[in-house]
């Protein structure tokens, strides 16, 4: 930096400290301390991180300088030594290919990092994030925590078994459920959801429906699942019902616009996924088999 512009800078730094003392400090000088601030202050960040990183790189280099003087002479040395674990630290998190280099070892971040971590991960390039993390520390409760701007998408979809009947009052709360098609489910008040709400579920035996029933069809795409024929499309680009079950019906021509005994499924799923007229759902609880790819 050129001292002219050093000694300006210098000045509107004191002015900065002591603003009483002399009259307001010149913009561009000051603009251009901020910009130099700035630049310092990344610079020692960046610092920071290689330093991490070379030091994972540096005992690795000793373990293996290591190991090959214990095992001289007694054959083939051992390979690069991996790194098992590695402890997260919130803005170190490596990328993919630095993890690859580490020679992928698990990463374990503490309690109440877990979608800091998540985040981090889609900054740096991540597409897949397995959670490995045992049963009863927060994995369901902190989903249903997720944020469109934590994942940068548009939609959210959370998918469950058991989406009807969410374990945590995160994911009943703050997603919507993907409605499925049926001709009838049952309440059973013995069991409730997170949020008290009695459990929705597929009849047994010869358990009468207590519920609406939003296709009267239902029972003949549960048995041509049942023996491999995907017949749950719902509609084309045209809006027209692309399969012979929904074609034949005699509810088609109303089920994708409204809802009734026996008929409403397309339009209770339109509903989620939104319309010119409506925005849909953004952030969506379903069992696998509704997934989009299958809309």
């Amino acid at each position: 930096m050129p001292d002219d512009i050093l000694l300006k800078c210098a000045i509107a730094y004191q002015r900065r400290v002591s603003p009483n003392q002399g009259d307001e400090p010149d913009p561009e000088a000051y603009a251009e301390y901020l910009k130099w601030e700035n630049e310092q202050e990344e610079a020692e960040e960046a610092e920071v991180r290689q330093n991490f990183f070379d030091d994972i790189q540096a005992q690795l280099r000793k373990i293996h300088s290591r190991a090959c003087r214990l095992f001289k002479g007694f054959g083939t040395p051992p390979a690069h030594p991996k790194v098992e674990k590695l402890s997260y630290v919130p803005g170190y998190l490596p990328t993919p290919e630095e993890w690859q280099a580490l020679g992928r070892p698990k990463i374990i971040f503490q309690a109440g990092t877990r979608l800091v971590a998540f985040r981090e991960a889609l900054q740096k390039g991540w597409k897949f994030v397995l959670d490995s993390s045992a049963p009863g520390l927060g994995k369901s409760h902190e989903a249903g925590l997720l944020q469109l701007e934590d994942l940068e998408c548009e939609r959210i979809w959370l998918m469950n078994d058991s989406h009807r009947n969410p374990t945590t009052a995160t994911q009943e709360a703050n997603f919507t459920d993907m409605p499925v098609r049926n001709d009838g489910l049952v309440t059973d008040p013995s069991r409730q959801t997170a949020l008290g709400n009695p459990h929705v579920r597929w009849p047994k035996g010869d358990e009468v429906p207590d519920t609406g029933n939003n296709c009267h069809r239902a029972p003949l795409f549960h048995e041509l699942a049942e023996k491999g024929y995907v017949m749950d499309r719902v509609e084309n680009a045209d809006g027209e019902a692309p399969n012979p079950i929904c074609a034949t019906c005699r509810f088609c021509g109303i089920c994708a616009v409204e809802s009734g005994d026996g008929y409403g499924f397309r339009a209770e799923r339109r509903g989620i996924f939104g319309t010119d007229d409506a925005p849909g759902a953004d952030k969506i609880r379903l069992h696998p088999n509704s997934s989009p790819d299958r809309a």
